[in-house]
């Protein structure tokens, strides 16, 4: 059973470095998923940028309308203005074209407003674009490293499945189902010591009988609260 327990330690010791690899290599995709939110972060606000850019070309091309159609109008009033005859209606005219002037360079002062945040949001929309093709090399990059890596890990784990494979055939096929349904709730560690009369696992106080059977090593011997399989290095297994 001495033996037995060895292989067990052995075995855990190789699962504990497939689990901390694993963990590592999880670690990866969050990176990654990170540089990608990033990307997707500066795509929306160039999006947003250039929606307004849209809209403000809009409105600009509408206030050009609206000048143009002043412009008529008031070509429209001089005509009128040329053939009327009455003082009165002539004033009125007269009243109306200057209407018209104040109207045509209000929107003129507009449109220069317009013009001029448009110019601005065209020059943030440049630097945005530049940003997010940016950010888009660099997460592809990023993508590429995170492939290799991840193949890297896979790798070195599977060096690891090997060896795992070749210290089970060693394990009684009981003790080894055991141990497998232990590491489901119990993992990482899940043959641990009994030290000082307590085990290690869940730091409770083991009886005396179970200490004496652990000495005899005649069976695999479980904690009573947590369900770990015990040893007792100074009296059977040198790790």
């Amino acid at each position: 059973m001495i033996n037995t327990l060895k292989e067990l330690i052995k075995l855990q010791s190789v699962d504990n470095d497939i689990f901390a690899l694993r963990k590592e290599q999880n670690l990866i995709p969050n990176k990654l998923r990170e540089k990608k939110s990033e990307y997707e972060k500066a795509v929306n606000e160039s999006n947003k940028i250039k929606e307004k850019q849209k809209d403000l070309t809009v409105e600009c091309d509408k206030i050009k309308l609206d000048i143009a159609a002043e412009e008529q109008h008031k070509k429209d009033l001089h005509q009128k203005q040329s053939l009327v005859k009455k003082n009165n209606e002539y004033q009125a005219l007269t009243k109306e074209i200057k209407a018209s002037d104040q109207k045509k360079k209000s929107l003129e002062e507009l449109l220069e407003s317009k013009k001029a945040v448009l110019e601005e949001t065209s020059a943030a929309f440049l630097a945005q674009h530049k940003a997010v093709e940016r950010l888009k090399k660099e997460f592809l990059q990023e993508a590429e490293k995170a492939k290799q890596k991840i193949g890297e890990f896979e790798q070195k784990i599977n060096k690891y499945k090997l060896l795992r494979k070749d210290i089970t055939k060693t394990i009684n096929p009981e003790i080894f189902s055991l141990y497998s349904n232990l590491l489901k709730t119990r993992a990482p560690n899940v043959v641990v010591k009994a030290k000082n009369n307590v085990c290690q696992g869940c730091h409770i106080n083991l009886t005396a009988q179970v200490i004496v059977d652990i000495k005899k090593a005649e069976k695999i011997v479980t904690c009573e609260n947590c369900a770990r399989i015990l040893f007792l290095e100074e009296e059977t297994v040198k790790v």
